[in-house]
């Protein structure tokens, strides 16, 4: 994993890498809430499920690409500029 990035643009080492816990606490913010209308939607016969199923979907595809995905977005502290950096 890379520990300084260049900027494409100007050069500069001065960069801020986004956090993907970010996404990852998003996601995991919208598994828990589409749980929470899913268990209700089971036990009785509510249509909670049709607004529960697209919440965990989303929530566990949220997750997974925060943990998996390699690319990340930077922000240069020089330029201001956003790029996307590779990070193996």
């Amino acid at each position: 994993m890379k520990t300084s990035i260049e900027c494409p643009h100007c050069h500069s080492k001065k960069t801020n890498i986004y956090s993907k816990s970010i996404q990852i606490g998003i996601g995991l913010g919208m598994l828990v809430s589409g749980l929470g209308f899913l268990i209700p939607a089971l036990a009785t016969a509510v249509g909670y499920y049709l607004f529960a199923l697209p919440l965990c979907t989303v929530g566990v595809i949220l997750i997974y690409k925060g943990y998996t995905d390699t690319i990340t977005q930077v922000h240069c502290k020089e330029c201001g500029q956003e790029f996307e950096c590779l990070l193996n």
